[in-house]
């Protein structure tokens, strides 16, 4: 009774988020919404400049989608929830080439509660979520998540949760789904 009262509360946490940002589906997991880059330039390892003011996406995890998930194990979770970001990107490599409004963006930004990965199959540069009420609210945030969607206790004992910030370049986008889905024709 309660995980499904922390589920619906979440849920109603993501609607608000997509409204409040006018995030759009793009592909089967993913919500893109769209942001202006702020501070001092950021320079990315495939030579991408960001200065302030430059538009980049802001990519969130339907967690609607998580938590119907409903995996048997950890892997398997790990499995399908991979598969499924791969085609998220994939549609918005194509979005990014095929849509006019899409190509705005040099960058690609989301912070989640996983540990730094996907530098080789996806291009992410990442960083820590600089401290403050942010990550502090999303810290908690992402324990009742994986709370709520984890499949066993060991599970959800064994992650270690620090919000991150991952980077995607467009460069970087296009390299890992245009490419080499060129490539694989």
């Amino acid at each position: 009774m309660l995980r499904e009262s922390a589920r619906y509360l979440l849920q109603f946490v993501d609607w608000l988020y997509h409204r409040l940002h006018r995030s759009e589906p793009v592909g089967p997991l993913m919500m893109v919404s769209h942001g202006v880059h702020k501070g001092p330039d950021k320079h990315f390892n495939d030579g991408t400049v960001l200065v302030e003011g430059d538009a980049i996406g802001d990519f969130h995890i339907d967690n609607r989608i998580i938590a119907q998930l409903n995996p048997r194990s950890s892997r398997a979770a790990a499995l399908r929830f991979g598969r499924l970001l791969y085609e998220s990107f994939g549609e918005l490599a194509r979005k990014s080439v095929d849509e006019a409004g899409w190509s705005r963006y040099r960058a690609y930004r989301g912070v989640t509660w996983m540990p730094p990965h996907g530098q080789t199959t996806f291009g992410f540069e990442t960083e820590p979520l600089e401290e403050g009420p942010r990550k502090r609210f999303l810290g908690v945030f992402f324990r009742v998540l994986v709370w709520v969607v984890a499949p066993a206790a060991e599970t959800r004992a064994s992650v270690s949760i620090e919000p991150t910030v991952f980077w995607m370049t467009r460069k970087q986008l296009l390299k890992n789904f245009i490419e080499k889905e060129d490539a694989a024709s």
